[in-house]
Parts: structure tokens; C-alpha cells; sequence
């Protein structure tokens, strides 16, 4: 019986499925660092307003672009038990309001007791920040102003003092919270199709012996049935550096449809500075047609 042997390609049998998963994941993460060099800050100063006068910042130049948008974040610094309703706005050269946002921050301390124990708590929402994104093409020139409309302690009484903003502005900015969803969401998805990949196939032979000579008998082949035969090698104290593995597939008819030897690179594992054991590995693939039983030794 003449057996016809042949170098084919395995391309065809490649599941792209665990590229397009980790490749998005790679995309998403690119968008990540990228964001991070895209983003310009403009403003990071501290301003003390009053209710009669607003505060203004320096002009600004604003390049629109296709990625980010210009982000405003105003923080207002306020005492224990204070609150404060404030106005943000961006205006343009002309001082026109382009958009604005309100606000009432406030912060409020206390102690709590009970059963004998006691403490002390602190909350406060000082925050205010949005996001202006422009369809003009050109730069434009900008300013943000800061208002206090109205202020006073959490107990009621009126408070006229001025109010300590910090304002930072930054352009090209992108909102990192989608960002962060897409991340893990591709990472579990590239994670759950790369672990259902590994576990496609059927496995027709598995069989450990504390010998060099390890093979058994199986129903395998088929036109379009990649064949993935692995073997493991645990070897003791006095292995080499290098171990030959022998592969020999044959017919129920002892014709042998493969034969290779193949050297491969042993791991040593040293305990005490010694040679304790090793490890190697070894990993081919084969196309065998038609379907048969076939003995892999």
C-alpha cells in the first residue's frame, strides 16, 4: 500500500475568532494611551469669587478636533457647613454665553454617637464639570467665568464671604468611562473565545506511561480534520539538555503513514543549584485522509 505524503498549509484551519477578539481589545486599549497624549490642559487655576462680581479666566485657544472635546471642571473649596449655588460658563470673545451650567455644592460635618461608640463623618458635593464640543473647523478663542449666585451655612444664616473655586480646563479631552467599559468588556470576551477555541475538537487519544514509549490506537482523519497531536515529557535529575521525540503514525495495516524526529530543548528545573528535573514539550500537526483507525506511537 503506497502512502502519499504532503507539506500542506494549516492556514485554512485557523479560527480568526481569538484574533478579531484580542485584536479589539488591542484597539480599545490603543484608544487608551492615545487618549492620554491627545489631552491638553489650558486652565488649572484658583479663583476667590464674590456674588457681585463674576471671575474670569484668561482667554483660551480651543482647536476643535474629530477626537475629544473641551472639558470644564470647577471645584468649589467651601468650609464645614457651608453651600453655595454657582454658575459656570464659557463664553466666546464676545462674551457670549456659548453654554453654562448651575450647581448648588455644599459640604457638612457632624458627630454621630451610639452604644457608647462615637465618631466623626464629613460629606460634601463640590463638583461641577462638562463637556463642549464645537462644529467649527477653526480655533476659537474662549474664556470661562465662574458666578456665585447665591451662598450661606447649612443652618440658615447668610454668608457673604467670598467662595474659593478651582477651575481646570482641559482640550481634547475623551470621557474614559466608555473607555473603561469597552476594555473590560473585550478583555472578557478575547478571555471566553480564546478558553471555547482551546476546547474545540474531540480528543481521541490521552495516555501518560512512566516510560520513553508512550502510543495508543484511535478513529481519526477525515478530509477536514486537522489531526493536533502534543506530547509532554517529564524527565528526572539526570536528563540532558536536548531529548529526541520519535513520531510514528502508521495504518491498521502497520504501513506507516508518518515518520519524524524532532529535537527539542529540555527546561531544566535546579533545586539547591542542582538539577532536579526537566520539562519539554513537542507539537505537530497533520491532515490524514480517509478517516481510519491509526496507531500514534
Amino acid at each position: 500500500m503506497t502512502v502519499q505524503v504532503q507539506t500542506l498549509k494549516t492556514g485554512r484551519f485557523r479560527d480568526w475568532s481569538k484574533t478579531f477578539a484580542w485584536g479589539s481589545f488591542v484597539v480599545v486599549l490603543g484608544a487608551m494611551v492615545g487618549s492620554l497624549f491627545l489631552e491638553r490642559n489650558l486652565i488649572s487655576k484658583r479663583f476667590s469669587v464674590t456674588e457681585d462680581a463674576a471671575a474670569r479666566s484668561d482667554l483660551i485657544q480651543y482647536r476643535p478636533s474629530a477626537i475629544g472635546a473641551l472639558r470644564v471642571d470647577a471645584k468649589a473649596v467651601l468650609p464645614a457647613n457651608y453651600w453655595v449655588t454657582y454658575e459656570v460658563q464659557i463664553l466666546d470673545q464676545n462674551d457670549k454665553v456659548l453654554t453654562s451650567g448651575l450647581k448648588q455644592a455644599w459640604r457638612e460635618t457632624g458627630s454621630w454617637y451610639e452604644d457608647g461608640e462615637s465618631g466623626s463623618w464629613d460629606e460634601s458635593d463640590l463638583d461641577a464639570g462638562f463637556a463642549l464640543k464645537l462644529n467649527e473647523k477653526e480655533t476659537q478663542t474662549l474664556r470661562v467665568a465662574i458666578q456665585v449666585l447665591e451662598s450661606g451655612e447649612t443652618s440658615g444664616r447668610e454668608w457673604a464671604g467670598p467662595v474659593t473655586f478651582e477651575l481646570d480646563v482641559h482640550d481634547g479631552s475623551i470621557d474614559m468611562r466608555y473607555l473603561w467599559l469597552g476594555f473590560g468588556g473585550t478583555l472578557v470576551m478575547a478571555y471566553l473565545t480564546g478558553l471555547i477555541a482551546s476546547g474545540s475538537g474531540k480528543k481521541v487519544i490521552s495516555k501518560v506511561i512512566q516510560d520513553s514509549d508512550v502510543g495508543d490506537r484511535a478513529v481519526m482523519g477525515g478530509q477536514n480534520k486537522l489531526i493536533e497531536v502534543q506530547v509532554f515529557i517529564n524527565s528526572d535529575e539526570n536528563t540532558p539538555k536536548n531529548l529526541t521525540v520519535e513520531l510514528s503514525i502508521r495504518n491498521p495495516d502497520g504501513v506507516t503513514v508518518h515518520e519524524k524526529r524532532t529535537t527539542v530543548a529540555v527546561r531544566l528545573i535546579y533545586d539547591d543549584g542542582t538539577v532536579d528535573a526537566g520539562k519539554a514539550s513537542y507539537k505537530d500537526y497533520f491532515l490524514l485522509s480517509p478517516q481510519g483507525l491509526l496507531w500514534v506511537l
